[in-house]
């Protein structure tokens, strides 16, 4: 019975060795989705994973690194037997931009999180003007910047054509819009934006000229002729 004893203990202890040896290295780590994300980060942990026994790399630990970064929304990280490692990122979306007091410019997710600061301005995103703060990155700017940012999302194609940038007061939580050839829109706050786009589209397509600035924050139109 002590003999049997011992197979049964030697034959799994055996065959964790046998996993965990260097027969089932780590030669292999796939990313997928990192467009932003920190390249540093991802080199650091491609290089410790590297020569580790793929049972027991942990996958926990890395996600959790991995989510530190503002760019990634969502990780899963995978180990693929023997030698393989899949990190499958999903990168949060830019929306838009805005200079805080210090020069430089945030971007900004739906949310309004912060996912990086550069000094710059960025021409891929609309910039939001207005006296903005010094968010850091990986910070939220506030519920005023996320609505900016979803009315970004919202502008129809044509009306988006039109803007030169969005217009926030971040302590009223006011919205404008301003428009190629200098014309002001007001939007007032966030709600209803959907009727506040659609009346402005409805006037676009008659024309604004001689007018410089639009409040369609109300279904009473007002205009401000130049």
């Amino acid at each position: 019975w002590a003999l049997v004893g011992l197979i049964v203990i030697a034959v799994p202890v055996a065959t964790l060795a046998v996993l965990a040896s260097p027969l089932f290295d780590v030669d292999e780590v796939s990313v997928q989705g990192a467009s932003y994300t920190d390249s540093a980060l991802l080199a650091t942990i491609i290089d410790e994973l590297t020569g580790d026994p793929v049972l027991l790399v942990d996958t926990q630990s890395i996600e959790e690194q991995l989510r530190a970064d503002p760019w990634v929304e969502r990780v899963k990280v995978e180990t693929d037997f023997p030698h393989r490692v899949v990190i499958d990122i999903r990168e949060r979306t830019p929306v838009a931009a805005f200079q805080g007091g210090d020069g430089r410019f945030r971007i900004i997710d739906y949310v309004g999180r912060v996912l990086d600061v550069i000094d710059g301005i960025p021409i891929d995103y609309m910039i939001i003007i207005g006296d903005h703060p010094d968010t850091a990155r990986g910070q939220f700017a506030g519920a005023p910047y996320s609505a900016a940012a979803e009315l970004v999302l919202l502008l129809p194609a044509e009306i988006r054509a039109m803007t030169d940038s969005v217009g926030l007061n971040a302590a009223t939580g006011a919205l404008s819009l301003q428009l190629t050839g200098g014309a002001d829109v007001q939007l007032g706050d966030a709600s209803d934006m959907d009727e506040k786009l659609a009346r402005l589209h409805s006037l676009l397509r008659g024309g604004l000229d001689g007018v410089c600035e639009l409040d369609v924050s109300t279904r009473e139109v007002g205009s401000v002729p130049c």
